[in-house]
């Protein structure tokens, strides 16, 4: 029998493993999307629509994840990237490498029938459990130096006041991230955002007239592309320019800086 891999929105022949929910799937793509573009914080119509094509054909999110990451960078690289840096520019990418981790996997899969059940359910092999035991290390390594810098910095704050808290706050996510033992591509995910949360509460201690200059700023650096914007997508885009501002300030969640995903 020959088993006929997916492209985008087709069903797999053979189940893949379990994933995520659609929800959980697309809000960590768009984490990594969105942290790769230069403007905008609003997934496109086009790009919810690959997003889910990817999650029906059962692309693993890892993988998914691992091959933006990479891809995003390349692009970001070019002397002139895909303005805003489209889904449909990575297509491509991710399906080639989606659907080779598939035929591995049905590859590798072994059958195993649970007891009292007729019906067949694949079984990792030792190699791929090592893999992917290697990786959830890699990750959690990975984890170790941000963990540090939060730790660090939390000693030199004083014994109490918003500095303090908001970085007990942030060191008790990433204990509970370093908990779930997750691959190192969702690890990013999630990085982003923890960071994302740091930074807005950042935005929030700003003294209003600080936050106005700044918005001010930001939205005279946007030019003529305010006009093609809608009022939400503006607000957002405002928003997280905000925050990148304020994340080359103080860099303890740029990801630049700490994380290495090959």
């Amino acid at each position: 029998m020959v088993t006929v891999l997916p492209k985008a929105c087709d069903p797999l022949v053979v189940p893949p493993p379990k994933q995520a929910g659609l929800d959980t799937y697309a809000s960590q793509v768009q984490e990594i999307v969105l942290y790769l573009r230069d403007e905008g914080h609003v997934l496109s119509p086009i790009d919810q629509h690959l997003v889910e094509c990817w999650w029906e054909a059962g692309y693993p999110l890892d993988v998914v994840l691992r091959t933006l990451w990479k891809q995003g960078q390349k692009l970001k690289a070019r002397k002139k990237p895909p303005r805003g840096l489209p889904l449909r520019s990575m297509n491509r990418q991710v399906e080639r490498a989606s659907v080779a981790a598939l035929r591995t996997r049905v590859g590798q899969h072994r059958e195993s029938r649970t007891e009292g059940s007729d019906r067949a359910r694949p079984v990792s092999s030792p190699a791929q459990e090592a893999l992917a035991t290697d990786e959830v290390a890699e990750a959690r390594a990975l984890l170790s130096q941000l963990q540090g810098d939060v730790a660090g910095r939390l000693g030199e704050a004083g014994a109490a006041g918003p500095d303090r808290e908001l970085l007990a706050q942030s060191l008790a996510r990433l204990e509970d991230l370093r908990a779930e033992a997750l691959p190192p591509a969702r690890t990013l995910s999630a990085l982003l955002q923890v960071g994302r949360a740091y930074y807005d509460a950042l935005w929030d201690r700003l003294p209003f007239v600080e936050q106005e200059t700044l918005r001010a700023d930001v939205l005279d650096g946007l030019g003529r592309s305010v006009a093609r914007m809608s009022p939400d997508a503006l607000e957002e885009t405002l928003l997280e320019l905000c925050r990148r501002r304020l994340r080359a300030r103080d860099p303890l969640f740029e990801p630049q800086r700490y994380w290495r995903m090959e």
